[in-house]
């Protein structure tokens, strides 16, 4: 988590790059990136007493692994703003 949370910035610069974006739409980016840690805390929290909070880290990283994996296929289908925050 902590490497890609680093190249977060990077992947700001690139958007604003390939979507003419202001500093606003780029600040999107950074918003979009922690909104995710805010809304799945609590059922994160959730998971972990219910099933441990190994299973809890496991499926943490396999959401972020999706949210990875689905940057190609949008990619591939147009250069979509709002495609790439919603991975």
């Amino acid at each position: 988590w902590g490497a890609a949370n680093n190249l977060n910035d990077i992947l700001i610069k690139q958007f604003q790059k390939a979507f003419t974006l202001n500093d606003m739409g780029a600040g999107l980016v950074q918003s979009a990136f922690y909104l995710g840690y805010f809304v799945g805390a609590l059922p994160a929290a959730r998971v972990g007493k219910v099933y441990g909070f190994k299973v809890a880290i496991l499926i943490g990283l396999g959401l972020f692994a999706l949210g990875a994996c689905l940057f190609f296929p949008v990619s591939q289908v147009g250069t979509s703003y709002f495609g790439f925050l919603v991975c």
